[in-house]
């Protein structure tokens, strides 16, 4: 993986409204491994080195939160290989089915990276294409640095083919998150322009951009990522640690709304159970002027256009078992998109 430095600033101040594709505070989940807890999935690899402690038990839900509420902690690999990828299933339809014109997809999650230590393990969270060889954008977070780094997949100037490079955020040392501290960071990719933003409460005057100068893609997917880390300078890497995540949202917008949380606190709806059998119910504090129910395959399956109150109740017994996105547009035309199981 190749590093440059990220040499272009924009100021995006205007602000549209979005639609969340997907979410997780991890409150509603159970304490243990994240994988096949709702649609959380996991894949793990500890290749051909000296690790030895990369499973399951290493990606799970804690009382490590954000104000000491549930969030999810993330060991790396104790040797010189070994890496993981953890994705909530249903992003490729819930992107599918967003509203027209929303085609920036923001992703923001809180991160604690703990102590600077030996361990150079890195972590960070990737928005992937379809086939996974593609980061449209993401970023990574160096464990015995806790410096922040952009990537995206795109062609530097004086490099004669594109590729997943990282870019520093500012000269060497680079800027680092805060030990033991939350940070809130958040990435996004225009798929209209290709342009990849950055932004972070450890950036001053963000957000950091670039245009990538590859053909655009879609974005298929969103992953937590962990791998060993290497260093040339200090030797293969010996000893695992851990960061933390809470507050994870990807969502599409008209126009950056990076690290702008009021407008979706606003705008914030609440659907349970999740998973559901017979109903489900959409509980809000706006006002709703419609809302849709797609299946996998983006098809419209039921439709409310009238009679909204606080709370919603839908009757989903005659759905298929399976995964499905309902679309809540407001009166005063903000939409988001909330995923739900079917059992």
């Amino acid at each position: 993986m190749r590093t440059k430095l990220l040499y272009l600033l924009f100021i995006v101040p205007f602000i549209s409204f979005g639609q969340t594709i997907e979410s997780e505070t991890f409150d509603g989940l159970s304490l243990g491994s994240i994988s096949g807890q709702g649609t959380w999935q996991s894949q793990i690899g500890n290749g051909d080195g000296s690790t030895t402690n990369m499973t399951e038990a290493n990606l799970a839900v804690t009382t490590g939160g954000v104000a000491s509420t549930n969030g999810f902690t993330i060991t790396g690999p104790n040797g010189d290989s070994g890496s993981a990828f953890i994705w909530n299933d249903g992003f490729a339809g819930a992107w599918a089915s967003r509203t027209s014109g929303n085609d920036i997809v923001e992703v923001e999650v809180s991160v604690n990276p703990g102590a600077v230590g030996t361990s150079k393990n890195t972590f960070g969270v990737y928005i992937y294409n379809a086939d996974y060889t593609k980061v449209l954008a993401g970023f990574i977070v160096d464990a015995d640095t806790n410096t922040l780094s952009v990537i995206a997949y795109s062609l530097p100037t004086g490099e004669l083919s594109p590729g997943n490079f990282t870019y520093g955020l500012a000269a060497a040392p680079g800027l680092a998150l805060a030990s033991n501290t939350w940070s809130k960071v958040g990435v996004s990719y225009n798929t209209i322009t290709g342009e990849v933003l950055i932004d972070s409460d450890a950036i001053t005057g963000g957000p950091l951009g670039l245009p990538t100068n590859v053909a655009v893609d879609t974005p298929a997917e969103v992953d937590f990522v962990v791998a060993s880390g290497s260093s040339t300078a200090g030797g293969a890497n010996t000893a695992s640690t851990t960061m933390i995540f809470d507050n994870y949202e990807a969502r599409a917008t008209a126009s950056n709304t990076l690290l702008n949380t009021e407008e979706f606190e606003l705008n914030s709806v609440g659907l349970y159970p999740n998973p559901a059998k017979e109903s489900i119910t959409l509980a809000s504090d706006i006002s709703i002027k419609n809302v849709e129910i797609f299946n996998s395959l983006g098809q419209v399956v039921l439709t409310k256009n009238s009679d909204f109150s606080n709370t919603n109740v839908f009757d989903i017994s005659n759905l298929t078992s399976g995964v499905y996105i309902m679309t809540i547009n407001s009166t005063d035309g903000a939409s988001q998109t909330k995923k739900f199981i079917k059992e």
